[in-house]
Formats: structure tokens, C-alpha cells, sequence
């Protein structure tokens, strides 16, 4: 009797072992989703960060500006990645915005980016004006009676992304450069107009949201992603937040929401940058803060699905960095450049192989967000009310 209670135990640790070495074999195969490879380009846009990127096109991407690192100078040349020929090719415009770095670009229509604020180093003067880059005439036209222009918001070291089909968020930044920013924006950009200024911008809101190089994009239709930056003096945020439009509490509004009980070590840091790849799958690179000043080297995804940030352990990755600029380019990969650091002129493409299967799958993820009620995390922004609805941190 014995001897059969002994097999039977055996035979039960032997389960457990290897129910265990799976679980950590199947950990360590969900991390690897993906991989980085270096683009051997014969021409590129030289050493700069702070500049921006956008897909344009089919399989495109477009660079504008940033500081030339090796000559230390704000720049305003264009610059068109195509997939096809793994090659850059600069574009001599007619027009363009006057040189300047931390401005924010996306795009609106297949074949064009808007680009909004931004500054000038050496003057040591930040921007209101509103751009377009059309590919059809390879050419940057200037937004006539810009709103922001009527409401003297200069603004730089912000975020714009797209909302739906008409709607641009701009958020927070440096304004004028004299403050940290926490305002939301919603610019209509069929109608140049910001829809309801008066009341979809955020006066009063809790210190957390005030900030600049953040990390932010567009998840999705009416959400966008937001991650981390600096406050005021230079302390870096490790939160994540998302703006939503939806039924609050029985009235339509935007708001922004925490994600709460997100089991995931990723540090705080400011100037990372981050894309929406596909079905939900946010990839995030390099960024600084006190951890890695220089630059992190770490890559991250976040995964709407569960909501919950993942680190990457690829062994062949870019040098750390910030400052860098990423964008999405094909169905499953980024196109990534630039960035403070090493300073190298390589262009690296992060690859998404496949959409991650979590071992929680079968189980109901404990790192859920937090639905808007008296006691959660947000900051609500009505379009009808001017009252701007706040609860606080716990």
C-alpha cells in the first residue's frame, strides 16, 4: 500500500513540475511576440531627435524636423521612408514650418499628416500654427484661421492623436513655455474648429495630469492610450491613462481613466515613445528618467485585451534612447529613428510576429480597468456642461 501511495505521489510532482516548467516555458514564449531589425538604408535623415514620424501612404512613413544633434539646430527638412525600397528620400517642399523640434504630428487621410506647435530652440520661442503635408503634391500647406491661433495657445512638447474620423486630441505639453500643461483639446479638423473650447478644455484638473513628454496613441476609435512623461520638476509619471467618449454615470462625455492594479514593473520615464500596432497591442521603446537617464533599452507592449504592460527580452535591439519617434508602417510593424543617446543614423523596424495568447486566458485577468464610479480614478470633460467633474486619488 505503501509503495502505491509513494508512485501515486511521484506521479502527482512529476505533474506539478511539468505543469510548472510549461506555465514558465509558455511566459517566456508570450514575451517574445516580436523582434528588432536594423534597416541598412544607403540614405537617412542624419542624427536628430525630437523630431516627429507618421505613416502617409502605402507603407510609408513621413519625418519632419527635430534638432540636427550634430550641429546642434533646430531643422524643417522632409523626409519619406518607403518599406518598399527600405529607403529614405527627402523631399524638397516649396513650403514648410519654420525649423523647430518637440511639435506632434498625425495623420488624417491616407495621404496626410497634420502638424501642430512645436519650438524653436535657438529663438527660444514655441508655436500655435496648424500644417498639412499632402503626398499627392508633396508639399506642406499652412492652416488658414487656425483656432489655436485665436486663443494664443503656443504649445510644444505635447501629444496630438486622432479620436475618430474628424476629431484631433491635442494634450498637455509646455505652454508658452512657461508652464506644464494639462489641457485637452478637440479640434475638428474637417470644420477647423475646436468643438466647444470653452468647455472641452480642462481648466482646474488634479495634478497627475499635467505633464509633458508623454507617450500617447490612438488605440482604437474614440480611445486613445496615454503613458507616463514629466511633470513640472522634471519628475517622471509610470501611469497609464486613457481617454474615452462614452455613457458616464448617465450622460455622454469624454473622460479620462486610470488603469488601476496593472501587475507590471515598467518604470517611470519621460520622452518614450509608443505605437498601436494591431488587435489591441501597444509597443512602447527607450524613454529616460532617473532609472536609465542615457535611455532605456527595454521594450514593452501593452495589451488591451487584459490591461497590462509586458516587457519584451529580445536580445537584438536598438541602443537606449529618447527622443526617438516611432510609427506604424504595414499591417505589423514600426518604423523607429532618431533619438538622444548614442546618437546613431540607424532606422530599426519592430516586427509583431504574432498577437500574444495569454496564459490567463482561460481565467479571468485580475488586471482589469476600473469602470467610472464615485470611487475610481478619471476626469470627466461634458461638451454640454462647463463643470468640470474630478474625484480624487485615494
Amino acid at each position: 500500500m505503501n509503495k502505491i501511495l509513494l508512485s501515486i505521489d511521484k506521479t502527482i510532482s512529476r505533474i506539478q513540475l511539468i505543469s510548472i516548467l510549461l506555465i514558465v516555458f509558455s511566459s517566456f514564449c508570450i514575451a517574445e511576440i516580436g523582434h528588432w531589425e536594423k534597416i541598412e538604408a544607403q540614405n537617412n535623415p542624419g542624427q536628430r531627435f525630437r523630431h516627429d514620424m507618421a505613416p502617409i501612404g502605402k507603407n510609408k512613413v513621413l519625418l519632419f524636423g527635430g534638432e540636427k544633434s550634430d550641429i546642434f539646430q533646430d531643422a524643417n527638412d522632409t523626409w519619406i521612408f518607403d518599406l518598399k525600397t527600405k529607403e529614405w528620400t527627402q523631399i524638397f517642399c516649396p513650403d514648410a514650418p519654420s525649423p523647430r523640434r518637440d511639435f506632434s504630428m498625425t495623420q488624417i487621410d491616407e495621404n496626410k499628416i497634420l502638424l501642430f506647435g512645436g519650438m524653436n530652440f535657438d529663438k527660444f520661442i514655441s508655436f500655435s500654427d496648424l500644417w498639412i503635408f499632402n503626398l499627392d503634391s508633396l508639399n506642406w500647406f499652412k492652416v488658414k484661421n487656425n483656432p489655436f491661433d485665436s486663443i494664443g495657445d503656443n504649445r510644444c512638447r505635447h501629444k496630438i492623436a486622432r479620436f475618430n474620423d474628424s476629431l484631433i486630441i491635442s494634450f498637455a505639453g509646455d505652454f508658452h513655455l512657461t508652464k506644464t500643461s494639462e489641457e485637452t483639446y478637440f479640434y475638428n479638423y474637417k470644420k477647423n474648429k475646436l468643438e466647444d473650447f470653452k468647455n472641452s478644455t480642462i481648466s482646474n484638473p488634479p495634478y497627475w495630469l499635467n505633464r509633458e513628454y508623454l507617450s500617447m496613441t490612438t488605440i482604437k476609435d474614440n480611445s486613445i492610450l496615454m503613458f507616463g512623461g514629466w511633470d513640472s520638476d522634471h519628475g517622471e509619471f509610470g501611469d497609464t491613462w486613457e481617454l474615452k467618449w462614452g455613457n458616464n454615470m448617465g450622460e455622454w462625455t469624454f473622460y479620462w481613466e486610470k488603469f488601476k492594479n496593472l501587475k507590471s514593473n515598467i518604470n517611470p520615464k519621460a520622452e518614450a515613445e509608443m505605437v498601436h500596432i494591431r488587435d489591441g497591442i501597444v509597443v512602447l521603446f527607450g524613454g529616460t528618467g532617473n532609472s536609465n537617464p542615457a535611455g532605456d533599452t527595454n521594450t514593452w507592449y501593452f495589451d488591451y485585451r487584459y490591461k497590462e504592460w509586458k516587457e519584451l527580452f529580445l536580445p537584438y535591439r536598438p541602443s537606449g534612447r529618447f527622443g526617438h519617434k516611432m510609427a506604424k508602417i504595414d499591417t505589423n510593424k514600426v518604423l523607429m529613428y532618431g533619438g538622444a543617446g548614442k546618437f546613431d543614423t540607424n532606422t530599426w523596424m519592430f516586427v509583431l510576429d504574432e498577437v500574444p495568447v495569454s496564459v490567463q486566458e482561460e481565467t479571468q485577468s485580475t488586471n482589469t480597468i476600473i469602470s467610472p464610479n464615485p470611487a475610481s480614478d478619471y476626469i470627466e470633460i461634458s461638451l454640454d456642461s462647463p463643470s468640470i467633474k474630478t474625484n480624487p486619488v485615494a
